[in-house]
């Protein structure tokens, strides 16, 4: 059999049932449109011609998206593929008309979606306080205890235990990379959000395009690293992570993994460490303070867990993207200009070295100078 004809017979029963529900119709025959492309071989996704008898509709045609590449490689990047024509065909003349949208439950049953206009998430309920409330206690008191010490240990466990899964799909690295350079929510979206703002330390645009030109580099020197694709949390950052309970026995829980399930260990570490940087520079604090002695104990454990010291060699534009997001004047209004102002230097300080010198903590923690914070 064909893999046409397999497809049609695999769809038959699911596709009958639907066009029934939906349309009042039964199925007369369906036919696989795309044979007839002249020189071009690759197409996004497949395309069933559906020829009905009864109900209003006597054709349509019902387009599923592809697995993998050029963005359709998760659940959510294919529930855009069929949510944007619904949103927009109908509204362009002379366009072909949307007449529906669904989705495909576990067992191949079709269910219509359109008339979803938004969409939600269930989660449980966890209980805790943010690992933030500890930073900033340890910001009111000038100390990191033990249980502060050994909590940053938990954490770079935790984490070990999730970057050991590896996986290899190139195409798929590739995508995390250009996401990072690119994305809406990364280093692009993050520099173009702060066009229009002029608080104390915001950088000059041209700065700003300085920044993006280093990160389109870095993308090429990381693009020849699949090797590194590895499980992933995503924004593992101190708001999304939850302690609950006393002493080192407290539970700990995740939140809002939310960038997808594989891409680069250092994004993870990044994420967490730039906060050590941030609420250092915040209360004043150096490399001797109890910020950078957290900051070095997170890489330490990791890197004696996962022996991974490539993972310095590509941090950068990493923790580049995680500063922008501490330093915006979106994010962050109120944030001292002084603060700002270090946190881009410390940006240029990243991205023009090949690799994180742990060794040299005066480079990420010297506070800004007493003269700037009058």
């Amino acid at each position: 059999m064909s893999a046409a004809a397999a497809l049609r017979t695999a769809a038959w029963p699911a596709l009958a049932e639907y066009v029934h529900e939906r349309f009042g119709a039964e199925i007369e025959h369906i036919d696989r449109i795309g044979g007839e492309a002249g020189p071009k071989e690759f197409g996004y996704g497949d395309v069933l011609r559906v020829v009905l008898r009864g109900g209003h509709q006597h054709e349509i045609v019902v387009h599923t998206a592809r697995r993998g590449g050029f963005g359709h490689d998760t659940l959510a990047d294919r529930a855009g593929e069929a949510l944007l024509p619904w949103e927009t065909f109908n509204s362009l003349p002379a366009h072909v008309h949307a007449l529906d949208v669904g989705s495909v439950d576990g067992s191949g049953r079709m269910h219509s979606l359109g008339d979803v206009r938004d969409f939600f998430l269930v989660t449980a309920y966890a209980h805790g306080e943010p690992y933030f409330k500890d930073l900033e206690r340890i910001g009111r008191t000038a100390v990191a205890t033990s249980e502060d010490v050994a909590r940053a240990e938990r954490l770079a466990l935790h984490l070990a235990r999730i970057h050991r899964d590896k996986k290899d799909a190139p195409e798929l690295w590739n995508r995390r990379i250009r996401d990072l350079v690119g994305g809406h929510e990364c280093i692009a979206g993050l520099l173009d959000s702060y066009d229009g703002h002029f608080e104390p330390g915001v950088p000059s645009r041209e700065v700003r395009r300085l920044i993006e030109h280093w990160a389109v580099d870095w993308r090429h020197r990381l693009m020849p690293r699949s090797g590194r694709l590895c499980r992933v949390h995503g924004d593992f950052h101190p708001w999304n992570v939850l302690f609950d309970g006393e002493g080192l026995s407290r539970r700990m829980t995740l939140l809002d993994r939310s960038r997808g399930e594989w891409g680069e260990a250092a994004d993870d570490l990044a994420a967490m460490s730039i906060n050590y940087v941030f609420f250092s520079l915040r209360s004043h604090h150096d490399s001797d303070g109890p910020y950078a002695t957290l900051f070095r104990k997170f890489f330490d454990t990791w890197l004696e867990e996962m022996g991974d010291e490539d993972a310095l060699r590509v941090i950068a534009p990493y923790f580049v993207w995680r500063a922008l997001v501490v330093g915006s004047p979106v994010w962050y209004p109120k944030l001292a200009g002084d603060v700002r102002t270090r946190l881009f230097e410390i940006v240029a300080h990243v991205m023009q070295r090949d690799r994180l010198d742990l060794d040299d903590l005066d480079a990420l923690f010297s506070p800004p100078p007493p003269l700037s914070r009058l």
